[in-house]
């Protein structure tokens, strides 16, 4: 189970990649840090940038997941 999580997260970064590649102008990072009730802690980065979408003929807000912990 570990190995096709591995290799899907993998998949995803090679997609994201390319999809962030394809962005207008400048891409955006934010960051968060939280805590369950057991105190575990988790921290997540997030990229956001403006896409075109060529079906619409519209500029759309796009997000991916970079890392999580």
């Amino acid at each position: 189970l570990h190995g096709l999580i591995v290799k899907a997260w993998q998949v995803y970064l090679d997609y994201s990649n390319k999809v962030v590649k394809a962005a207008l102008g400048k891409i955006s990072f934010t960051g968060d840090i939280w805590s369950d009730q057991c105190l575990q802690p988790f921290f997540v980065i997030m990229a956001h940038w403006i896409a075109w979408n060529g079906q619409t003929e519209h500029l759309k807000l796009r997000a991916a997941l970079v890392a999580f912990h």
